[in-house]
């Protein structure tokens, strides 16, 4: 019996049936996986929902990428067989697998329609593809059951949508069911780690694809008895079985044709091209590549339906055909196009048959191909090639045309010719290209543009989008790791850096040099990555003042300047993350320039000390201020000591009000005189000091203020403005008995503490509340030198005395 008589809903078009154009659609359908994710948790199904919706997302692009290839068979190329095959080839792992009976028991009618989550004709265009890309029934079977597995949470979501549907209407039995159904191997698997005298269920190893492919047989696929279901699947919508046997019975199994050769294969419009090779079939029409939709040439073909599906030829033998090079056509990959047209109730499908290509050197002149240096150029990429100034490469192409055609290449930077060469040969050839250095010198796009001339006639110019730049060499050369100021790397590597505390807010900067050999000035712009402590990724706390805002990105000029924040890349870790002892610092560094990517890494260790925290207790100098006032007051006080913030709080006292004209010194006296007094009357711990905030409304009485801030040395309290927590750190730093240092000479009362450098800072420090650099100059916390932050005196002092 014949096959077309067996099979009645398959149709065998004559040679002048043209297939309509079928545009892809997207199989997994994200918004309505989204919306039955919030029906699922407004029906308190949260934790499943949340499960299912992660799993489908996770195999929601692998799918779309089965899909493709899937339509590719489909559309008759070969390859995407191979590719459907390898994509398909693996065992993939299935999490839980539920009962049939009780997946088709919870969807009730949902079970024999269409899933709400895919697009049904995306999903059975998928199957087809599959069965079609199989080379026997066995093949077929493991590939769709490998796919059912990626599609398993997407069957599973429909199901616990429609138990949430019978859950609204009144009956929760069926989500619970499926609940329990889902959960209840996660359950039985912690049972049986806890008993082991419980059985395990008997493990069943399902068969995987041939790792080495098995060749295609035919007569598999006449003999094999197609069953009309897909058994395995977690879904019961017939059309799935239906369009998987229709594809098994499709005469796509007869010999795949074979393009041996082409003669006259650079021949113009209007001359014969023939085409020798087997297997060709009774009819079809040849495809011929044409002009892109945006090139003059493209409008050649205007009303002509052989651009789309093919060109009618003369003759067509099974081992021969002859056909009339077409007015549009162009160089580039010429095939068969000889397609069945399947229609049954549920989707209309036009399979093609599978078949080589061949390439097609003639019809409109133009360059079809384009190497750099040996290298071969995208030429559908809209990425530009780099050209680095000064230097010579090869450049060479291929063209079509016939003998006639010539061809002129242009460098064509902003608008003017900056190299040219002419009446170049068509098919191969090639030149040196001397890159000329641009003026300014600076990165700039341009063009290559190739124009062909041909009796033929020609396509429009090639422009081949370049990038003129002088690569640049990215390397990191510091990693500063820093809690207000840090030792250059000589003082680090020789071990004198400065010790950071454990459980306290830290900073990392990643200190950078790019070089281009001067040219640009060796800059580099939109620099980022990620810092990875033990494991834990942090992304950059870099800002740049733009509109809007731009985030996350360095920039430097040579060498990274620790005085500008952006010269750095900068992280700011966590206090809860830096227990004592070494941590692990991965730095991940990634900069997209258009010259080319650039990615480097560097991992380090970097240890914590333990310390103990200094103990300080707020006290507000008036009424009523709030508790979450004092504590950031603290806390912006203490960064600047090198202290965890871990016993900072409010004094028992709270408030105190006072009538004292501070714009005297004896007021600010006996105002820390009545604070001392205070903190004795509370019986405080020894080692407890008290900060008294003064409100900010005392600057505006009328009268200058004799002090920012006052302590005795060493003292139990100290007193300081509410808008300045660097005066409070200085006052406490007067508490712990630390002196002045003398800058600017004379301005601060004495005796006096040495200091390095004389209490100028040597190194630009940096805010890690703000993720911001400090520029210099910049003088010691215990000086009056401002911008103040701690210096290498000051801050070792405290931490090896408190």
């Amino acid at each position: 019996m014949k096959r077309s008589e067996k099979f009645p809903q398959v149709q065998l078009p004559g040679e002048g049936d043209q297939p309509p154009k079928v545009e892809r659609r997207p199989l997994v359908d994200l918004a309505e996986i989204q919306r039955i994710h919030e029906v699922l948790e407004l029906a308190g199904a949260r934790g499943v929902s949340e499960t299912l919706l992660a799993e489908a997302k996770r195999n929601a692009e692998f799918l779309d990428r089965c899909a493709k290839e899937a339509d590719a068979v489909l559309a008759g190329e070969q390859h995407g067989s191979t590719r459907l095959w390898l994509l398909l080839r693996e065992p993939i792992e299935v999490r839980r697998v539920i009962p049939r009976s009780i997946l088709n028991e919870v969807a009730g009618e949902a079970w024999h329609c269409a899933p709400r989550s895919l697009d049904g004709d995306a999903l059975l265009r998928l199957i087809s593809g599959i069965v079609r890309a199989a080379h026997q029934p066995s093949e077929s079977e493991e590939m769709l059951e490998a796919v059912s597995r990626l599609l398993q949470p997407f069957f599973y979501l429909d199901v616990a949508a429609a138990g949430a549907e019978r859950s609204r209407q009144g009956d929760r039995q069926a989500l619970e069911t499926f609940v329990t159904a889902h959960e209840s191997s996660r359950w039985r698997e912690e049972t049986r780690s806890m008993n082991p005298s419980v059985m395990r269920d008997p493990v069943v190893t399902k068969p995987t694809l041939d790792r080495d492919r098995i060749p295609f047989d035919i007569a598999s696929w006449r003999d094999e008895i197609v069953k009309p279901g897909i058994d395995r699947w977690d879904w019961g919508w017939p059309c799935m079985g239906g369009s998987r046997k229709a594809m098994s019975e499709i005469d796509r199994f007869g010999p795949r044709y074979t393009i041996g050769s082409l003669v006259n294969d650079q021949g113009c419009a209007g001359e014969m091209l023939t085409i020798l090779g087997k297997s060709f079939g009774p009819n079809g029409r040849v495809y011929f590549p044409s002009p892109g939709i945006k090139d003059p040439a493209f409008h050649l073909a205007d009303g002509d339906p052989g651009v789309l599906v093919g060109v009618k030829a003369k003759t067509w033998t099974d081992t021969k055909i002859e056909v009339v090079v077409p007015v549009w056509a162009t160089a580039g990959e010429l095939h068969l196009n000889a397609f069945t047209h399947h229609v049954d109730l549920c989707a209309i499908i036009d399979v093609y048959r599978l078949g080589n290509s061949a390439f097609f050197r003639g019809g409109l002149a133009n360059v079809y191909e384009v190497k750099v240096a040996g290298v071969a150029i995208d030429l559908t990429d809209t990425k530009s090639t780099n050209l680095a100034p000064g230097n010579s490469v090869a450049l060479s192409w291929r063209s079509s045309g016939g003998p006639t055609t010539r061809i002129k290449i242009q460098l064509i930077d902003r608008g003017e010719i900056v190299w040219e060469r002419t009446d170049l040969p068509g098919g191969f050839g090639a030149v040196v290209l001397t890159i000329p250095d641009p003026e300014p010198r600076e990165p700039r796009s341009a063009s290559l543009v190739f124009t062909t001339l041909s009796s033929c006639g020609a396509t429009a110019p090639l422009n081949v989008p370049v990038w003129i730049s002088v690569p640049p060499k990215l390397t990191i050369q510091y990693v500063e790791v820093t809690q207000g100021v840090q030792e250059d790397l000589g003082a680090v590597l020789a071990g004198r850096g400065m010790p950071t505390i454990a459980n306290k807010d830290t900073a990392v900067r990643i200190h950078m040099n790019c070089d281009r050999g001067g040219w640009f000035s060796n800059k580099l712009d939109k620099i980022t990555g990620s810092l990875l402590v033990d494991g834990r990724r942090l992304r950059p706390t870099n800002v740049r003042v733009m509109i809007p805002p731009d985030r996350g990105f360095a920039s430097i000029r040579g060498l990274s300047d620790p005085s500008f924040t952006n010269d750095t890349l900068n992280f700011t870790v966590p206090a809860a993350w830096l227990t004592p002892g070494s941590h692990t610092l991965t730095m991940q560094i990634v900069c997209d320039d258009p010259s080319g990517k650039i990615t480097l890494g560097q991992t380090s260790t970097w240890t914590w000390v333990a310390h103990a925290p200094l103990r300080v207790r707020a006290v507000y100098m008036g009424l009523y201020g709030t508790d979450e006032f004092m504590l950031d007051y603290l806390r912006r006080a203490l960064d600047y000591l090198p202290t965890p913030l871990t016993d900072i709080g409010i004094a028992s006292i709270r408030w105190f009000s006072h009538t004292y004209d501070l714009s005297t010194d004896d007021a600010w006296n006996d105002l820390a005189d009545d604070l001392e007094d205070a903190w004795d009357d509370a019986d405080e711990a020894s080692d407890v000091r008290w900060l008294g905030i003064i409100p900010q409304s005392e600057r505006f009485l009328g009268k200058p203020l004799a002090h920012q801030g006052i302590a005795g040395v060493p003292s139990i309290a100290a007193l300081a403005m509410g808008d300045v927590p660097f005066v409070g750190a200085h006052e406490l730093g007067h508490t712990y008995g630390l002196h002045h240092i003398n800058l600017p000479a004379g301005a601060a009362k004495g005796p006096y503490d040495p200091a390095d450098n004389g209490g100028l800072l040597r190194r630009a420090p940096f805010d890690v509340r703000s993720s911001t650099a400090i520029p210099l100059p910049a003088g010691d916390l215990m000086t009056y030198f401002e911008p103040v932050r701690p210096g290498i005196s000051t801050w070792m002092r405290l931490f090896l005395n408190t």
